[in-house]
């Protein structure tokens, strides 16, 4: 009888190390209700329910610290902050704004398609009728309105004046070539005028107003209606071919993981507040998210709450079903799951690996997912703690679905447990 011996396989453990440096530039890193802060991923902001509006309520509007909405039903601007009735508001404002006049009066402005509306302690005063339009701002001491092709101007502090009187007011009529007026921003002491295929810088000189038009270069396609509003100190924007960013000469595409995940046929509104640029977006599974895009770490994120529309002035909010709310500091999400996901997560071409465990760096509770051509495994624990799966899974690519379960949870790495073969070759 020949013995014989058995040789088993010899095998390593390597400790593969995902940072998310790492993860977004090499592993198509996108992530969900998570935001970067201060060089990890923490959960994202949560919601606090400040208002309650009457059935039939249809857009939130706001200007500096104060908080409308629109109720299409009953025709009624509500002033919410002040406990206003605004009458005789005919139909759903596109815009609000503010202005004082050389008296140093306040004024706030309801602009709709097709007139201006001043609102005064429960009164509507009808102003600048025929003037409305889809977008307006205050520039240079005026009132502008545009509509189409044409912008509208006030005399300079008189913003209730938009009748023609030797050009202190008045309007202009641009070439067709740009397209529509969809929103205009007062930026570095010029207006820009943000059209369907171009931005129009106009500079406004003397008080009987002369203007010097000049068509920046543009190549991006058609910009996103409403998705135009200041992010830091730039102005940024959608396109229908991405994120772009503005510096008052040239426009940027802006690299972002999270912006390939929006769908940009349905609509786009964006807000300013606090500096970062808020956007109401649908995310492509179909959920209503809002986009939010932080000049500091030039980094997007999701804030998955359903939001039906959005509006800032002091502050910023939202609207779900009959509900008013305020973002809190963080929150697990109110629609959809919390996650990042991450591909290819690849070794060598025809190498296989058996990963049996993984680890999630820095606090709170994890749930880890991790797929090959071999199928999936899970689990769930703490961080900083070794998360074993039942059995090894075998592969030579994977891809990652990591939750976290408590709004505390943050995360700066994630780490791979990996298992490789060595017969001594």
């Amino acid at each position: 009888m020949q013995n014989k011996t058995l040789v088993l396989p010899q095998t390593q453990t390597v400790i593969l190390r995902l940072d998310l440096k790492t993860l977004r530039r090499d592993h198509s890193l996108r992530i969900f209700h998570l935001r970067e802060e201060s060089g990890a991923l923490a959960v994202a902001e949560g919601e606090s329910k400040q208002y309650d509006m009457t059935e039939g309520a249809s857009g939130i509007y706001s200007v500096r610290r104060h908080l409308f909405y629109f109720n299409a039903a009953t025709q009624i601007f509500h002033g919410v902050t002040e406990n206003y009735r605004y009458r005789n508001v005919l139909s759903e404002p596109m815009k609000m704004t503010y202005a004082v006049t050389k008296e140093g009066k306040e004024r706030r402005f309801c602009v709709t398609p097709s007139n201006i509306y001043w609102l005064s302690g429960g009164t509507t005063f009808t102003n600048g009728v025929g003037r409305g339009g889809s977008c307006a701002c205050i520039h240079a001491e005026r009132m502008f309105t545009a509509n189409g092709y044409r912008l509208n101007y006030t005399a300079p502090l008189n913003f209730e004046d938009w009748l023609d009187k030797r050009r202190l007011s008045g309007y202009f009529e641009f070439p067709t070539d740009g397209g529509e007026i969809l929103a205009m921003q007062s930026y570095k002491e010029k207006l820009y005028l943000f059209r369907r295929r171009g931005i129009t810088q106009v500079r406004l000189l003397g008080e009987e107003l002369n203007a010097k038009s000049t068509v920046l270069p543009y190549g991006w396609g058609d910009l996103v209606p409403d998705s135009v509003a200041p992010c830091g100190d730039k102005i940024c924007f959608f396109t229908e071919r991405g994120f772009y960013s503005f510096n008052g000469g040239v426009a940027s595409a802006v690299a972002d993981g999270c912006v390939g995940e929006i769908d940009l046929t349905e609509r786009v509104k964006a807000v300013s507040a606090y500096g970062k640029y808020y956007a109401l977006v649908t995310v492509k599974s179909g959920k209503k998210s809002l986009f939010c895009f932080e000049p500091e770490t030039q980094s997007g994120h999701f804030i998955l709450n359903g939001a039906e529309d959005v509006t800032a002035g002091d502050d910023f909010w939202f609207k779900r079903g009959l509900g008013i709310y305020r973002l809190t500091q963080r929150g697990l999400p109110a629609v959809g799951e919390c996650r990042l996901e991450a591909d290819n997560l690849a070794f060598h071409l025809g190498d296989e690996r058996f990963v049996d465990a993984v680890a999630v760096e820095d606090e709170g509770e994890f749930e880890v997912c991790l797929r090959s051509s071999r199928g999936e495994r899970r689990a769930s624990g703490a961080a900083q703690t070794v998360l074993k799966f039942r059995s090894p899974l075998r592969g030579n690519g994977y891809s990652v679905t990591v939750k976290p379960k408590n709004a505390e949870a943050r995360l700066v790495a994630l780490c791979l447990r990996v298992r490789e073969e060595n017969n001594g070759n």
